[in-house]
């Protein structure tokens, strides 16, 4: 089951899609976000998040 959701993820990215919308992205999606967001991004994120 991770490997076919792992495989729509990855289309939906290619396609210029996203991972999210107004909500979280849990744990499960957590490992496709680096591809998703880029680093400089996730590493915005934790610093806001560290911050607060």
């Amino acid at each position: 089951m991770e490997q076919i959701v792992g495989e729509i993820f990855q289309v939906a990215l290619d396609l210029g899609g996203t991972l999210s919308g107004e909500h979280g992205i849990g744990t499960f999606k957590l490992p496709y976000m680096r591809e998703a967001l880029g680093q400089a991004s996730i590493n915005i994120q934790w610093r806001v998040k560290q911050a607060l």
